[in-house]
């Protein structure tokens, strides 16, 4: 298992939760590098994995076309910290 944990993103917030395979991605990033977001499955295996440019107030929507229902694994990253967070589709 994954424990959430939070090394100083600012603000993270993923929502609506749980979702139906679309959901924002909220942060406040210190940082100049672009912001990674990797979605694992339950096995492990990556299911999406895009990079978006720097911004002091990100704000995106993700979009998982065609996977199934379950627990995911959302990985974010701003290029100095990464926190990781569960997050249901149904």
């Amino acid at each position: 298992s994954v424990d959430e944990f939070n090394t100083s993103i600012s603000e993270l917030s993923v929502y609506p939760n749980p979702n139906n395979g679309s959901f924002n991605v909220k942060l406040n990033s210190v940082s100049n590098e672009d912001v990674s977001i990797v979605v694992f499955d339950i096995r492990g295996r990556r299911v999406y994995n895009k990079r978006f440019k720097s911004s002091p107030t990100f704000n995106e929507t993700i979009n998982l076309n065609s996977v199934q229902s379950g627990m995911y694994m959302l990985q974010v990253s701003d290029g100095v910290n990464t926190q990781t967070k569960k997050m249901i589709v149904k």
